[in-house]
């Protein structure tokens, strides 16, 4: 199984956003790998589990893609939230949201969409063993992403 590499500390979480994904989220802290080091959300808009997920996705496609070799990196990444626990600690409120990733190497994703597009209801060609091949090169992880949303509560 690959190893990811969290997303590094150094940048301001809110102008790494803006320079990665030309996006302004109303956001400070850090990439909410621990309670710690939780994503601070300031903004009221979006809806909150529409921005914990827009996060998410942005942290898994940091780790899954841009930070890594393109041999290495990752097509098709999806995430869905799986769990979400609110806790209460010293005045403030968290999110600690679990999420599954979904992705298959970007390589063989594109291999796969190009295949799919070319023989999508053309004779012969069987879907049902296409859909197979492709979850079969699925990577799934389960991750942890904590939010400190005591701002928009």
């Amino acid at each position: 199984m690959d190893s990811f590499i969290q997303v590094p500390k150094e940048e301001v979480i809110k102008q790494m956003i803006k320079s990665r994904f030309d996006v302004e989220i109303d956001v400070e802290g850090s990439w909410g790998y621990t309670q710690k080091e939780a994503t601070i959300i300031k903004a009221k808009h979006p809806p909150l589990k529409q921005l914990q997920h827009n996060l998410a996705m942005m942290r898994a496609y940091i780790e899954m893609n841009m930070t890594l070799t393109s041999d290495k990196r990752y097509g098709g990444i999806s995430v869905s939230q799986t769990d979400s626990q609110t806790i209460k600690e010293d005045g403030l409120i968290f999110h600690k949201v679990t999420n599954t990733i979904t992705a298959i190497k970007e390589e063989q994703y594109n291999k796969f969409i190009k295949e799919y597009k070319n023989n999508y209801e053309k004779d012969g060609f069987d879907l049902a063993e296409h859909f197979e091949r492709r979850k079969k090169e699925t990577l799934t992880r389960v991750v942890e992403h904590w939010f400190e949303v005591s701002k928009v509560l």
